[in-house]
């Protein structure tokens, strides 16, 4: 969870545009609610996803669902 908290304040730092939303639903699972996400939801923000838990050696699914090209539900299970 920490890590995904850390991940979000440093597009905060980074950004000036969109916002994320999490909810952290039960434990093991975390939802990431995109708005106005310019980057690639798909490969950038979806990848950044992926290689973060393989770096910390965590197995994790993630799902994307992407209401259009900018906003989208990331759902992560691990």
């Amino acid at each position: 969870v920490l890590v995904l908290l850390q991940g979000a304040a440093a597009r905060r730092q980074t950004c000036n545009y969109g916002r994320w939303e999490h909810v952290f639903s039960q434990p093991g699972r975390a939802i990431i609610h995109h708005y106005e996400e310019y980057g690639w939801l798909e490969s950038q923000v979806r990848g950044s996803a992926e290689g973060t838990f393989e770096a910390i050696k965590v197995e994790a699914r993630i799902d994307l669902r992407l209401t259009d090209a900018y906003n989208g539900v990331m759902d992560i299970t691990w």
